[in-house]
């Protein structure tokens, strides 16, 4: 029963009272009716761009090779998101494959998972001067990962001896990543093609003989860093008569021992010939007869190697040469 009087007007403060109410309903209505309408985390933010249609479905993480236990934590990555380009029908990856270091990933829509192929740079060269050669590879239906690597060499200023190793544990450690994540690109890790040209030839040769001792903590060194085979663009051996600096061939003959580490000549007796591996160098300007020579040497010891002349000079044969893409693209869908 009400408490109001009949025929009496509401008093004042039943008349506010009243107001108030009725205003916190009105507007608790509004402020429901605002939050059904908008899409939950929107509020006050500005949405990040998407990617376009030519970016590629990634799958799932690539089953590692082995040679025992691993760790399958997450590699660093880099604040936010992948940035991944449109390069017309091609797509470039950009990310941090460990912290400090960085890669480029060129791929095509290419449905299926498709071998992996490592670019390494020359001595002081953007990695960017390689695309042409990426897209080239790319479009023959593989992946084109291409590291950075610490390309410093000794020098009177720096002469510190783990300067020479640097570089082949950024390179071990980028084929680690490739086998542990290379499914996430559309690639298979089951088959790794190492294209090294001019100084990035020199360690690459090396990281076919030796890769499994180098790497940091960055990734489990029970993970192979052995490619399958190589590809050497201008840039093998001998060692000594690659360095064009009269200082570095000095320091090189003060203290062969430390330089020995990075040199293929160290480890090709040792390592001993894997099968199904095989070696393709293509030559521009070194000497052609020493590089026969030691592909001689090798293939007595039960490598399988060819050697071919391409009438170029040192920076265009890393440019995209008819005879050196279907070398790789042939080596990397080879089983």
């Amino acid at each position: 029963m009400s408490n109001e009087v009949p025929g009496r007007r509401p008093t004042r403060v039943v008349r506010i009272t009243r107001f108030v109410i009725t205003l916190l309903v009105i507007l608790l209505l509004m402020v429901c009716a605002s939050e059904a309408t908008e899409t939950p985390g929107t509020a006050g933010t500005v949405e990040p761009p998407r990617a376009t249609d030519t970016t590629k479905a990634l799958g799932p993480v690539n089953t590692p090779q082995t040679v025992g236990a691993v760790d399958t934590t997450e590699p660093p990555k880099p604040p936010g998101p992948e940035p991944t380009f449109p390069f017309d029908e091609y797509v470039l990856t950009y990310l941090e494959y460990k912290p400090g270091t960085v890669m480029e990933i060129m791929q095509t829509q290419a449905t299926g998972p498709a071998p992996c192929v490592m670019i390494l740079h020359g001595y002081r060269v953007e990695t960017t001067f390689y695309f042409p050669l990426a897209q080239a590879v790319a479009g023959r239906d593989a992946v084109v990962f291409m590291p950075d690597w610490n390309d410093t060499l000794p020098s009177d200023d720096d002469p510190r001896t783990t300067t020479v190793t640097d570089g082949l544990d950024d390179i071990a450690d980028a084929i680690r990543f490739i086998r542990l994540y290379a499914g996430r690109y559309g690639a298979d890790a089951e088959r790794i093609v190492v294209v090294g040209h001019s100084l990035g030839a020199v360690v690459g040769m090396t990281t076919m003989l030796a890769g499994d001792q180098f790497g940091t903590e960055a990734f489990p060194r029970e993970v192979s860093a052995l490619p399958d085979a190589y590809v050497s663009l201008d840039g093998v051996v001998p060692f000594r008569e690659l360095l064009w600096d009269a200082d570095l061939r000095r320091l090189y003959d003060e203290d062969p021992g430390t330089w020995g580490k990075i040199n293929p000549d160290t480890y090709l007796r040792a390592a001993g010939a894997r099968a199904g591996v095989e070696f393709r160098f293509f030559v521009a300007t070194l000497d052609f007869a020493e590089t026969q020579s030691m592909a001689e040497r090798m293939s007595e010891l039960g490598y399988k190697t060819s050697v071919e002349r391409i009438d170029v000079d040192h920076m265009q044969a890393a440019e995209p040469q008819p005879e050196t893409v279907e070398a790789i693209a042939e080596l990397a869908h080879a089983r």
